[in-house]
């Protein structure tokens, strides 16, 4: 049989349907050739699109394979990470203002324990040395009050700290309020002040306990420290 003769008897039964149903009275068999190319063109669309997603897949895919690959790499060089993240925070803390040490020192020394434990994955340890961090970020914005102890005169007396941010550290003796002081960053230490100061801060305190509304007051901040 020829070409011509297959392709012949191809199109004679592809026409076969056509002529029985506009014999059983169906639609026309040109209106029908019409629907049938709109349903072609419509997979012929949908097609191209699903094409064009298991092309981005495939590119996606392979980023995958990449980063699966850097795993191993990844997994080595975290745990030193961590570590230096823990130092650099018990630095800034030794050299930052001494407010809430115990605090602070604690969350260090727990952070320590937490990457020494094999039982927590590192995921969660880096969640919580970046949320030791954030409480540190937050501190410098900061307006709060809290007791402790400071030295003076060679004894250890209770007092009312307040904090302003990173800005400055003063405290009143909390028995008598007679004794006002502030931390000097330049030389490390306490220092008492006059008792000129002794009202703005004793307003300073109760208004960090919301014990009055807030307003205006003046407060011995030291000097920026020198480099």
């Amino acid at each position: 049989m020829s070409m011509y003769a297959k392709k012949l008897g191809i199109a004679l039964v592809a026409l076969f349907p056509l002529i029985a149903a506009a014999q059983n009275g169906a639609q026309d068999p040109v209106a029908e050739y019409e629907n049938l190319l709109r349903e072609i063109r419509g997979l012929q669309a949908y097609n191209a699109l699903i094409q064009r997603q298991i092309s981005a897949q495939e590119v996606e895919l392979a980023d995958i394979r990449v980063a699966v690959d850097q795993v191993p790499d990844l997994e080595r060089q975290l745990p030193p990470l961590l570590i230096r993240m823990v130092d650099g925070l018990k630095e800034f803390v030794t050299r930052d203002l001494p407010f809430l040490t115990d605090e602070r020192n604690d969350r260090i020394t727990n952070l320590y324990a937490l990457i020494e434990n094999p039982q927590v994955n590192d995921a969660t340890k880096l969640r919580r040395i970046l949320e030791a961090w954030s409480i540190e970020v937050e501190y410098g914005a900061a307006y709060q009050t809290f007791q402790g102890k400071v030295p003076i005169a060679n004894d250890d007396r209770d007092a009312d700290f307040v904090s302003i941010g990173r800005v400055g550290l003063i405290f009143q003796t909390s028995d008598d309020e007679a004794t006002t002081g502030a931390w000097d960053a330049n030389n490390n230490s306490w220092i008492v002040l006059g008792s000129e100061h002794r009202n703005s801060i004793r307003q300073a305190i109760r208004m960090a306990r919301n014990q009055i509304a807030p307003e205006l007051v003046l407060l011995p901040v030291p000097p920026p420290q020198a480099e």
